[in-house]
């Protein structure tokens, strides 16, 4: 075998081992990016109007809140999940009761390991500056954990557990 042969198949082999280690990643990749885009719906909060129509008796706002926003990224079981731990209204909750707009500055994501039905589990770490009515901001680093499930050939967040409580770390920086 000549010399041009050789490097044909070894630039062979390299070129098939790029391909089986993207296709090795790109369910990770997608795993991501559906946290990430979860997190950047979640953590951008600018209005409570879905909290103030909550409160005065309008629970249909929760299905339009789920069609709108988050039926893509996270599954229906979590989603109403949320809903009845009060998670998903938090961060409009304390836009209301602090008058404040909360806009995600970056968000990192790890994975931590596996449940035992193989769902991916991941920690995440998020920066959020809150601007108060008085011009004053301040940032504030929250984090949590999110377990995938893949439905239907598509990831999605099955449970989503933040840490802590943005109006409890709120409050004690109010304090």
């Amino acid at each position: 075998m000549n010399f041009r042969a050789k490097v044909i198949i070894l630039l062979s082999i390299f070129a098939l081992c790029i391909v089986m280690v993207f296709f090795l990643l790109l369910p990770q990749i997608k795993q991501i990016n559906t946290i990430k885009a979860f997190l950047d719906i979640y953590y951008n909060t600018k209005s409570s109007d879905t909290y103030l129509q909550l409160s005065e008796g309008n629970f249909e706002v929760l299905d339009m809140l789920y069609a709108q926003k988050y039926n893509k990224l996270i599954s229906k079981k979590a989603y109403d999940q949320l809903v009845a731990s009060r998670i998903i209204l938090e961060l409009e909750k304390a836009v209301q009761q602090y008058r404040c707009e909360i806009s995600l500055q970056r968000s990192k994501v790890n994975r931590l390991n596996n449940t035992q039905d193989n769902n991916p589990v991941y920690h995440y770490t998020a920066e959020v500056r809150v601007d108060l009515q008085n011009n004053r901001s301040m940032n504030v680093t929250l984090t949590g954990t999110m377990i995938l499930t893949n439905y239907s050939g598509k990831w999605m967040i099955d449970r989503f557990s933040p840490a802590e409580s943005i109006i409890t770390a709120l409050k004690d920086i109010q304090e």
